[in-house]
């Protein structure tokens, strides 16, 4: 090429889009099977991903969860209120929740929480909604001594048997596979709308039990592994397999792999913590104010129980270790000044003890009021009946008023508190403030009294983080003072 000639701009080739007929340009060549423009390439892969989602859904643990509480109901109509797909995210939204409560024993094979429903599925003039506001986590053995009976008629939501049609009512013992082909067919664009936007996985049980059932040709079985007891008859079908739990699957795999199997635990949040939580998201989101106004005056009280338990919980105190242990941190802020402060302490209502309670004596009142205040936020969330003013009584009762305000310790030599900042107590002074707000709300306090208390805790930071007074410095009459020493130049 000679040097002063320019290089050739190649020029962009025109095409006509197969699907909107626009035209549109490419820098290279271009098949005719594949000439779609940049919006229809765009539309093409949302539709190929909905479609890939779609094939998923049988197989994704929230999906599954809809199928067989559709299963119970024996209709699909306890979707019929999904109008968006927001309204789909907030049902699989709880379910994630329940999830993340981390309450299922594999060693045991039980569950410790349950989803409750509020009106319960099996009605007798109606059924409960999937619905997150028909539905809240608690307590397993709560729910089994609830049985099916229904919370309040302004609790929860359902709709009338007399309304429901026969076009949307399950046919026999259906598979959850052909439930959920139903329900694709049932939330029609909704459904589609809600793939575009979230993406669906594979449920992690699912996953091991393919696994397992190409490996089961590679077994010969054992009659020493009670756990394979399956495949005596030789291999099982992938239906089959997908019934067993995940934690069996696992064990099954590696038997036959030989390697061990991948374990590893989850600490179950505290109960306690559950309904806390659940209380909050009814106050935030429930429609009938009945119901949230009971919701709002248990809150306090399970909040108040909460932070006793989470004071307990710190070390250096003579409770038992194990009892109440980590996980209270959303009633009591960590690693703060004076943690070890006894705003309540137990009282016991069959005996007048002078001093400490005996160990045995306060064990068995922690574990009673570890089950009254959970009874207490199961029978507000079920919408049983609450009466608030018997539950401040026996609060009021269960408890002795203990310091009100923490002991700030002074500039008086080291302790472990001189690591703390002014703002770590500032931070103390709001959790103070915070637990005072309850004692008032609860009525274990008056408003004059925690007042007097929170002015003695802020004059007793302030003291501590005082600058230290500079001290005059006095002399003697005959001490020498510099300026003696000095001899000044005399005038001539």
């Amino acid at each position: 090429m000679p040097k002063n000639s320019t290089p050739k701009v190649k020029r962009p080739l025109e095409y006509i889009c197969k699907e909107c007929q626009a035209p549109y340009q490419r820098k290279n060549y271009v098949a005719p099977a594949k000439r779609k423009c940049d919006a229809c390439q765009g539309k093409a892969k949302a539709s190929k991903r909905v479609a890939d989602r779609k094939d998923k859904v049988a197989v994704a643990d929230e999906f599954l969860w809809i199928a067989s509480e559709i299963k119970r109901s024996g209709t699909l109509e306890v979707l019929h209120w999904v109008e968006s797909a927001a309204d789909l995210r907030s049902l699989v939204d709880f379910h994630l929740y329940y999830y993340k409560c981390y309450g299922w024993d594999a060693s045991q094979g039980i569950a410790y929480y349950h989803r409750n429903h509020i009106q319960p599925v099996e009605g007798a003039d109606s059924i409960g909604l999937l619905h997150p506001l028909n539905l809240f986590v608690g307590r397993s053995w709560h729910n089994q001594k609830q049985g099916v009976k229904p919370g309040a008629s302004y609790a929860g939501l359902s709709i009338a048997r007399s309304s429901l049609k026969a076009k949307w009512k399950l046919q026999g013992n259906e598979t959850h596979a052909k439930i959920l082909d139903k329900v694709k067919l049932y939330l029609g664009p909704i459904l589609v709308e809600y793939l575009d936007a979230h993406s669906v996985k594979k449920s992690q049980r699912i996953a091991v039990a393919e696994r397992v059932h190409k490996l089961q040709v590679q077994y010969v079985y054992d009659e020493a592994d009670s756990h394979m007891e399956i495949f005596k008859d030789g291999p099982v079908s992938m239906e089959a397999l997908q019934k067993l739990p995940k934690a069996k699957l696992t064990k099954m795999e590696a038997t036959i792999t030989g390697k061990p199997a991948f374990k590893f635990e989850l600490t179950a949040k505290r109960s306690l913590v559950v309904y806390y939580e659940e209380l909050q998201r009814m106050i935030r989101d429930a429609v009938n104010e009945e119901y949230r106004s009971v919701c709002k005056a248990v809150l306090p009280v399970v909040e108040l129980v909460g932070a006793f338990l989470a004071v307990l919980s710190k070390p250096g105190l003579d409770v038992p270790s194990d009892y109440f242990s980590e996980g209270l941190e959303p009633f009591l802020a960590g690693d703060l000044p004076a943690q070890q402060w006894q705003f309540l302490t137990l009282r016991s209502a069959d005996c007048v003890y002078f001093g400490e309670l005996p160990k045995d004596v306060h064990e068995e009142l922690l574990s009673k009021l570890r089950d009254w205040i959970g009874w207490v936020a199961f029978d507000a969330l079920q919408g049983n009946p609450v009466n608030v003013s018997e539950v401040l009584g026996a609060l009021s009762k269960k408890f002795n008023l203990g310091a009100l305000v923490p002991q700030i310790s002074q500039h008086n030599g080291w302790s472990p508190e001189r690591r703390y900042s002014l703002e770590d107590y500032e931070r103390l002074e709001q959790e103070v403030t915070r637990i005072h707000s309850l004692l008032q709300q609860t009525g274990l306090a008056s408003e004059t009294l925690l007042q007097d208390a929170q002015g003695q805790l802020r004059a007793a930071i302030e003291e501590r983080f005082a600058p230290p007074a500079k001290q005059p410095i006095v002399f003697e009459q005959d001490d020498v003072l510099p300026w003696d020493c000095i001899e000044l130049p005399i005038a001539a």
